[in-house]
């Protein structure tokens, strides 16, 4: 039996490999939290991919493509909702979380392909056309919009540096992680500028939140410095750590990384750190100054939430 590999069938197969190949991705890789937030952007942008692609195929078949666009719609949406939703609820069981804007691109995805198709038509009318081509800006616009964000914001961090963080942009919030915490922005109690960052942290084990996201490079600097505000009328203990790249690729130990205990008293409390102890803590080697990952504060066995604000991160 021969089976003849024309220009048409190879579009085909390679259109249904791709798809095939995308599919595997969404349950395997990419689940490292040590890449950028821009690798990680680009990496869900294959929701927009893969769904823009479904779309396009199934609805350049005859039968399909002889629908209305109101059914091309309603279908689109439909399947899309369904089938990213239970995506979403398979990848709980590969270690991910349940994304709620992975479904959104997954929609916005299945709209592009339609959207697509209506371009490529020749019996559309130009002024579907360019009816189609607005939308179809719009939708990319929508699908890449966290990667929007972090380049505006990576481009604030570089001017600003170095300030690692002053609190007085929303866009710095995707800077930070946090687990068993609550943060957000603030004005109550501010050291410098308009905004701190007001910190909920919550009884648990090790309630954190981390800087993840600044310049790495920082080398020709003295000490680290930044201000926390204690509204209680107590002292509170916590820990402050700093690690390299290195260190996130080993065991994680201890001691191969910068620890501190901080002991805030009520109201403003400043502290510095200088770079030397930060570079010469880890055992048996030298922490790399340009190559630094994280800042992070935390603490442990809280019986009750505490509440601080932190402001004006910055070297000197």
């Amino acid at each position: 039996m021969k089976i003849r590999l024309n220009k048409n069938n190879l579009k085909t197969a390679v259109l249904y490999f791709f798809i095939f190949i995308l599919i595997v991705f969404l349950f395997v890789g990419g689940e490292s939290q040590q890449k950028h937030r821009l690798i990680k952007d680009i990496w869900d942008s294959g929701h927009l991919i893969l769904f823009g692609l479904l779309s396009f195929s199934y609805f350049s078949r005859p039968r399909a493509a002889s629908r209305t666009l109101f059914y091309k719609i309603i279908f689109t949406t439909l399947v899309c909702l369904v089938a990213g939703t239970g995506i979403e609820l398979i990848q709980l069981f590969t270690h991910r979380e349940f994304s709620r804007s992975d479904i959104v691109n997954d929609l916005i995805g299945g709209y592009l392909g339609l959207l697509t198709l209506l371009l490529i038509n020749k019996q559309s009318s130009l002024k579907i056309k360019a009816v189609a081509f607005l939308f179809l800006i719009i939708f990319i616009a929508l699908g890449l919009r966290n990667m929007g964000k972090h380049l505006t914001d990576e481009f604030v961090m570089r001017q600003q540096f170095p300030l690692l963080a002053g609190f007085e942009t929303q866009l710095e919030m995707s800077r930070w992680d946090s687990n068993l915490t609550n943060i957000k922005r603030s004005t109550r109690f501010v050291k410098s500028g308009n905004y701190s960052l007001k910190v909920d942290f919550l009884p648990g084990r090790y309630p954190n939140i981390s800087l993840k996201h600044f310049k790495n490079n920082w080398s020709g600097y003295h000490k680290l410095t930044y201000s926390v505000y204690n509204p209680s009328l107590q002292s509170l203990n916590f820990e402050m750590k700093v690690y390299d790249y290195q260190h996130t690729r080993t065991s994680r130990r201890y001691n191969d990384r910068f620890n501190q205990s901080v002991t805030l008293a009520p109201g403003w409390n400043t502290i510095e750190t200088p770079l030397q102890a930060i570079i010469s803590t880890p055992k048996n080697r030298s922490m790399n100054i340009h190559q630094i990952k994280g800042f992070s504060l935390f603490t442990d066995k809280l019986a009750q939430p505490v509440t601080v604000y932190i402001d004006d991160i910055h070297l000197s």
